[in-house]
């Protein structure tokens, strides 16, 4: 009996009281304990500043970005034989100031023209935004009121037919719209749930009395230009806006004693300009949608004339091929002052039927037909008949 309990205790003392852990064991646990550091005294007085930063060591901008876009191509149209041409050259800059101000630089080289090389300063954007849903933008921009204001007028990869409509032609090609702003620029957006609307104002320099000319230092009127819209946005990304536009555009003859005026080529009576948008813009996974048309008001010597032009594009985007279709036309008369100034007032109808495929993943082949149906209408004489042409193109474009 006695030795059934002296084994029971013994046992207990086997379970209760484990072998010793060897030497290396201790010192590893030992080593795993936090090891509590006494607390530092700061002097106050004896406390040095850290060393001064360099105002040429700090960078110019958090968040830079170099790019551009060029295209080359082959082109019949009418009864003009086959001919290669490049398109334009674009380089962009943007940069991020410091958080909530940003800077855009884009610089366009129109190289398709014949026997020059046209450079221009497309856009010189500086934005602040004071918070995340408002823009104050400053500089030389593109009209708000179109959707390719985003898209860029230049450089062909980045949308996705051949080129922009017609009614969107810049101004010193002889375009209907004042395309190119110099002024201030205010842009808010608000978010409903799903939905969300915005507005832009901006006050800019209006056309020049040399109309081919882009609106930088060349407004020389008091009156400035007055660009309004606003827009709603669906939660399945269609945008709708309706945007207005007023300018007194100064004639020639008011312009600073001095300067060179040829009446060839400036107006020489005061036009007073209003401009009517509506766009419609889906930008779907694989739906894509475009759609604007303008009506233009100029008023002069107290005659009023009407302009109007328009156009819808569709695309179908299945994996990296995109079918598209557009329709447009223009209609401008020959009693309205600025048509009359470039001897351009028409009535164009054009229907566009092409393919964009992005090949790589900077570069793209689109392939475009046209069919062109056009009547001229001289400012002297009467309107000559319609005709009609058609072409087809073919252009590599890339982004870089």
């Amino acid at each position: 009996m006695w030795s059934v309990a002296l084994a029971g205790l013994a046992l207990a003392q086997e379970v209760a009281l484990p072998a010793a852990l060897p030497d290396e064991q201790v010192a590893a646990a030992v080593a795993l304990e936090p090891v509590v550091e006494p607390e530092s005294v700061v002097d106050p007085v004896h406390v040095v500043d850290p060393e001064p930063v360099e105002p040429a060591t700090l960078p110019l901008d958090l968040d830079a970005h170099l790019h551009g876009y060029a295209a080359a191509g082959a082109s019949i149209y009418g009864s003009a034989p086959l001919g290669f041409s490049l398109g334009d050259l674009i380089m962009a800059y943007d940069a991020n100031l410091d958080g909530y101000a940003t800077f855009q630089g884009e610089i366009s080289y129109e190289l398709r023209e014949q026997n020059s090389m046209p450079m221009d300063v497309e856009v010189l954007d500086i934005a602040v935004r004071p918070n995340p849903n408002v823009a104050i933008h400053v500089g030389r921009f593109r009209n708000p009121m179109t959707p390719w204001s985003e898209l860029g007028l230049h450089g062909s990869y980045r949308y996705t037919a051949l080129a922009p409509p017609e009614i969107l032609t810049v101004e010193h090609q002889g375009g209907l719209l004042p395309i190119h702003l110099v002024g201030v620029w205010g842009a808010a957006r608000k978010d409903l749930g799903f939905w969300s609307t915005g507005a832009d104002i901006a006050v800019t320099n209006g056309r020049s009395s040399w109309l081919s000319s882009i609106p930088q230092g060349g407004d020389t009127g008091w009156f400035k230009a007055v660009l309004t819209r606003v827009w709603l946005r669906s939660p399945d990304g269609v945008t709708v806006s309706v945007g207005g536009y007023v300018d007194r555009i100064a004639a020639a003859t008011q312009v600073e004693e001095g300067t060179p005026v040829d009446l060839g080529l400036a107006l020489d009576t005061i036009v007073d300009e209003q401009i009517l948008s509506l766009t419609l813009v889906s930008q779907a996974p694989h739906l894509e949608l475009l759609g604007e048309g303008y009506a233009i008001w100029h008023t002069a010597s107290g005659q009023t004339t009407l302009d109007s032009g328009g156009y819808l594009q569709a695309g179908w985007r299945a994996r990296s091929v995109m079918p598209y279709v557009r329709a447009e036309y223009i209609d401008s008369r020959p009693s309205d002052p600025v048509a009359a100034l470039f001897d351009r007032a028409r009535f164009e109808g054009k229907g566009s039927l092409g393919l964009r495929w992005d090949l790589a993943l900077h570069a793209a082949v689109k392939f475009q037909v046209d069919v062109l149906s056009e009547q001229y209408r001289p400012v002297v004489g009467a309107p000559e008949p319609f005709y009609t042409k058609g072409g087809g193109h073919l252009e590599l474009s890339a982004g870089f």
